[in-house]
């Protein structure tokens, strides 16, 4: 007589097989490239991160330890990369992420009055994201000399006065409505 009991429900120990990975064949080509030329898998963490985040949008949990399993580190120093760096994002943001920069220069020339402003019109503080925008300040953007400065959608805006905010959020706002 056999102790095996067959009628059980599954349990967490039950292990799925052909389980599909959670890259794309896109994601896993990329990092693939990015493991083809260099010495040490831990060496393109960030580039590997910024490649997935490409086509996510931001690196959940399970994301993270798919690609820490698929370049050959441990979950725990990419979780270590990716909550260091300011652009590797843990959560979901939104389409356009506004970076104003909060460095000393930008500081200086009224940064902090910027970053209010945003956040006025928009409804929204630093960290937190409405239907289109996402603030997150930097610490410098490395663009002192045209103080304050914010990079959003891959635009550097320059010289910006709390006058110019809301238009620049229309212009950004009509160019996700274009792309889209």
């Amino acid at each position: 007589m056999s102790n095996h009991n067959t009628d059980h429900a599954p349990t967490d120990l039950t292990i799925v097989v052909n389980q599909p990975s959670p890259l794309t064949a896109l994601e896993q080509q990329r990092l693939t490239v990015l493991l083809n030329h260099c010495v040490k898998p831990s060496a393109i963490t960030i580039d590997a991160l910024m490649s997935v985040q490409q086509t996510r949008g931001w690196i959940s949990d399970q994301t993270l330890q798919a690609i820490a399993e698929f370049i050959g580190v441990s979950e725990a120093d990419l979780d270590s990369v990716a909550t260091f760096y300011n652009l590797i994002f843990r959560l979901p943001v939104a389409n356009v992420v506004l970076h104003p920069c909060n460095g000393m220069a930008c500081h200086l020339m009224a940064g902090e009055d910027i970053e209010h402003q945003i956040s006025q019109c928009l409804g929204i503080q630093p960290g937190q994201s409405d239907e289109n925008f996402t603030l997150v300040p930097l610490p410098c953007l490395g663009a002192c000399d045209k103080a304050p400065v914010m990079i959003a959608d891959k635009i550097l805006f320059e010289r910006i006065t709390i006058a110019q905010v809301s238009n620049i959020l229309a212009q950004l706002t009509a160019r996700q409505a274009n792309d889209a």
